[in-house]
């Protein structure tokens, strides 16, 4: 909800911003004033009214618990729960194939461990580290599939051909993570260095 109250105040305030230069004339100038200002208390509003613990305006530096992802956007909702379930199917190869145990072991470093090291050093679980446990733990797993190529192995039975949908499968999973993951890293790595060119 507040990310919607957010977006409409965006697209207010940049409506007004173009209006502003098309109709140039002093009797739409006091109106576009008007609107860009109630954009900008729409902008605000939604930003103090960020779920307690969260960073506003800043997917990377929100807090990744059940409340935070809760609030995030539908389709990044409906993207956790196909990662979920690709790499839970990882489990049906685990025993006979390599890559799968690299997948299968990479997630339970990348949830368990991060977890563990945040609790060691007294981090929070912002986004964009769990972004950046994605990028270590997932990587090898990354690798080892572009160096073995398993959709190109031969298929001889169901179990076989399975797996080669499911190699390819996971691998884009990994890959379109890695898109936001590298994102979301980057920010959480400048923000905690304090250097701020991201943050």
């Amino acid at each position: 909800m507040t990310s919607q109250k957010f977006l409409i105040g965006l697209a207010i305030f940049i409506s007004a911003i173009f209006i502003d230069q098309v109709f140039v004339g002093a009797a739409f100038a006091q109106d576009v004033a008007e609107i860009q200002e109630a954009a900008k208390d729409a902008i605000k509003e939604a930003e103090n009214a960020a779920p307690a613990g969260t960073t506003a305006g800043n997917q990377a530096l929100q807090l990744w618990n059940s409340e935070g992802v809760e609030n995030s956007p539908l389709w990044v909702q409906v993207w956790l729960q196909i990662m979920t379930v690709a790499f839970i199917l990882g489990l049906l190869f685990v025993w006979k194939k390599v890559e799968a145990r690299f997948v299968v072991i990479g997630v339970l470093v990348s949830v368990f461990g991060a977890r563990f090291v945040a609790s060691g050093f007294d981090l929070l679980m912002l986004s964009g580290y769990v972004a950046l446990a994605h990028l270590i733990c997932w990587s090898p797993a990354l690798y080892v599939f572009f160096k073995n190529k398993p959709w190109k192995a031969a298929a001889d039975n169901f179990y076989d051909k399975a797996y080669k949908y499911w190699a390819m499968l996971i691998t884009f999973v990994i890959c379109f993570s890695f898109i936001f993951d590298i994102r979301d890293a980057a920010i959480y790595l400048d923000y905690m260095l304090g250097t701020g060119l991201l943050s």
